[in-house]
């Protein structure tokens, strides 16, 4: 089926109308999710290992502040992390799911809305250190780089109607 533009939308097989596909929008493409997943994951799981360290490396700085934007990154890439590993755990056992949602699932679908909390804290933390200039310039570029992968894997969930509490 075209549209009135003459772009291709929907798809029917020849007989069997029942069986319609539709076109996906460019970031509805799986090569987006998994480019995502590339760039976001390492993000996730790496930042708060730094982190963790930097205190034993180096003196700390503006401790109040910094302490607080790294406790709402670092518990949103948690949360995160923790969303994914839970997933991969629900569609490993995906046959439970013919059965409705397990309560399993439903704690794991609770982690995008913690998350989404964390990461609107981690932005506005973000734009606070990027208008006072805490932190050296690649502190701030970094701290805002999580918090930008933050936003970006919300937005990838709320496309595949996995933010929210739909259950």
């Amino acid at each position: 089926r075209e549209d009135g533009a003459g772009q291709i939308t929907h798809l029917f097989e020849g007989n069997f109308p029942a069986a319609g596909y539709t076109r996906l929008p460019w970031y509805g493409a799986p090569e987006i999710y998994y480019a995502l997943l590339a760039v976001c994951g390492p993000i996730f799981l790496l930042t708060p290992i730094a982190w963790a360290i930097r205190p034993v490396l180096l003196p700390a700085t503006g401790a109040r502040f910094a302490g607080l934007a790294r406790w709402a990154a670092g518990a949103m890439c948690l949360a995160n992390l923790l969303f994914l590993a839970g997933m991969l755990m629900v569609i490993a056992r995906g046959r439970e799911l013919l059965f409705g949602i397990t309560p399993f699932a439903r704690a794991v679908l609770v982690l995008p809305v913690v998350s989404a909390v964390l990461t609107a804290s981690t932005l506005i933390l973000a734009l606070i250190a990027l208008r006072r200039r805490y932190w050296s310039l690649r502190g701030r570029l970094h701290y805002l780089l999580v918090a930008l992968a933050g936003a970006a894997f919300l937005g990838s969930l709320h496309y595949w109607n996995l933010l929210g509490l739909p259950f």
